[in-house]
């Protein structure tokens, strides 16, 4: 005899539609706060850029930088009381005013004594070019450069020779040629590359006159560097053919 298979209870699909329509509303009530938005963050007050005066030398037109330059020869003395002149102070006061030191090699000339607030300019200091020979002279000692138009002194200023191991070569010399953007091409830099030498002066062989570290001492490896405002207008104002001169 063959019992009946007991089927399961039928359940009934619309019961659990409650329990999900909460969960539902769980969820999105727990998730609201994860999608409202920020508000804006306030934005901080940026720095204005600060402007920078041009120079002469450069395309802009320069700002004005003061009175205009005066050599040490031209000053003025000093109006003295005669009442609180000493007897012994009559000497001294009868004396000239004094003047710049001049370099060794140039007699009685004068040299001009640029003023603070025309440094790095100075093309704006000397004024144009005057007529006459243009020499350029590099003392090895003294670790300095003339520069002189028409026999006369106009800039002066500081140089790197080269160091013991890579000696400057003495003598007289003029200028074979000008580069720009002049690039070693036996030297690189950190960041091995060719080492740029700008504002260069051809004088002899592989040696020029460029713009590079002014170190104060001998230490390069044979040419002569400048400043940036020394090279730059040493360049534009000397010619191939005009001299130069290394001496100790």
């Amino acid at each position: 005899m063959f019992r009946p298979v007991s089927q399961p209870p039928y359940r009934r699909p619309w019961r659990s539609i409650p329990f999900v329509g909460m969960a539902i509303a769980l969820l999105s009530s727990l998730g609201g706060c994860a999608f409202e938005p920020y508000p804006p963050l306030p934005i901080p007050p940026q720095p204005q850029p600060e402007t920078y005066g041009g120079y002469s030398a450069l395309p802009t037109p320069p700002e004005p930088q003061g009175p205009p330059p005066t050599f040490a020869a031209e000053t003025e003395p000093q109006a003295v009381d005669p009442s609180a002149v000493q007897p012994n102070a009559e000497a001294a006061s009868q004396s000239g005013p004094q003047t710049a030191a001049t370099p060794a090699g140039q007699g009685e000339g004068k040299v001009p004594v640029q003023e603070p607030a025309w440094r790095g300019d100075p093309a704006a200091f000397v004024g144009p070019p005057k007529p006459g020979p243009r020499k350029l002279t590099i003392r090895l000692k003294s670790q300095r450069f003339e520069y002189s138009e028409g026999g006369a002194v106009v800039h002066t200023g500081a140089v790197t020779s080269g160091s013991p191991e890579h000696p400057t070569p003495r003598g007289a010399y003029s200028v074979l040629a000008k580069d720009l953007n002049k690039e070693s091409g036996s030297y690189t830099n950190y960041f091995d590359m060719a080492t740029p030498m700008p504002y260069a002066l051809q004088f002899n062989g592989p040696y020029y006159v460029h713009e590079g570290w002014v170190a104060g001492r001998p230490e390069s490896h044979g040419c002569v560097r400048l400043r940036y405002e020394d090279a730059r207008f040493v360049y534009e104002r000397m010619h191939v053919g005009d001299r130069i001169a290394v001496v100790d």
